[in-house]
């Protein structure tokens, strides 16, 4: 289920790199409308017996007037559309506009330098179908990424650009099923998989479709995330699909990452 927020700024400007404190922010309503659901989210997660843990939702945001000046986006249009996508339509969803009901204003950025949002609409967005191939726009910049360990042993991760297709697919893939089977119980591991194909004309016409976000700018805990933010078409197992609309496609989704409409929906 995916829910859009109609958001009114009484501020100037944002961080162009918001993603982490617009994240924040979201868990502070949603700990309004369900502390319990809210801790369990944040700290921990759900969880595959590997270990490695999924939050199961995303965000993304449209700004439909801003000017980049720095690392300011400047609103020249105060309006701003918020998108938030979960297949947990009562714990997540449902405690989340719950939140949003006690606490309609809420703030983007540190205590003493931020942004003031104000909800003004909430609606449903319809659902899709959804077929073995379909065309998708991100909203946010899609991250795949594997860790690396150079030849001095020192770790480091690798964010896959639109030429590493083929590996894409595959770890998009394993991603999903994962994300499927906690959300669902069902696991697809052998029986599923998607093809995942970038719009080349699109990237053709322009001079860079990668994205470098910043998460927690400014502090000693800084991270580079570096994303692809192009259309693309994706092939494959239409419940692998649906659960990449639902939960987001590719990695950081909890933080903004990968979230997806189809080509041709105007919101």
């Amino acid at each position: 289920m995916r829910l859009k927020f109609t958001l009114r700024s009484s501020s100037r400007s944002i961080n162009a790199n918001y993603n982490y404190h617009l994240s924040a922010a979201i868990y502070d309503l949603l700990r309004l409308g369900s502390p319990e659901f809210a801790e369990f989210l944040h700290d921990t997660g759900f969880q595959l017996e590997t270990g490695k843990t999924f939050k199961l939702f995303t965000f993304g945001v449209e700004f439909p007037n801003v000017k980049a000046v720095g690392e300011q986006l400047l609103f020249i249009d105060k309006y701003a559309a918020l998108f938030i996508s979960s297949p947990l339509t009562e714990k997540f969803l449902h405690s989340f506009v719950t939140g949003t009901v006690q606490k309609s204003i809420f703030k983007v950025g540190t205590p003493t330098k931020y942004t003031n949002f104000i909800i003004e609409e909430l609606t449903v967005v319809p659902e899709p179908v959804f077929t073995g191939e379909m065309e998708f726009r991100l909203i946010s910049p899609m991250v795949i990424s594997r860790p690396t360990v150079s030849s001095e042993g020192k770790r480091g991760t690798y964010y896959l650009r639109p030429d590493d297709e083929d590996e894409a697919s595959e770890i998009l893939t394993n991603n999903l099923i994962h994300k499927h089977f906690l959300s669902t119980g069902i696991d697809l591991t052998g029986k599923a998989e998607v093809k995942l194909q970038w719009d080349k004309n699109y990237i053709s016409r322009r001079k860079r479709v990668t994205k470098k976000v910043t998460i927690n700018p400014n502090s000693p805990n800084a991270t580079d995330i570096i994303g692809v933010l192009a259309p693309f078409k994706i092939s494959g197992d239409p419940e692998l699909i649906k659960t990449g609309y639902e939960c987001g496609f590719g990695n950081k989704n909890s933080m903004g990452f990968g979230m997806a409409k189809i080509q041709t929906e105007k919101l």
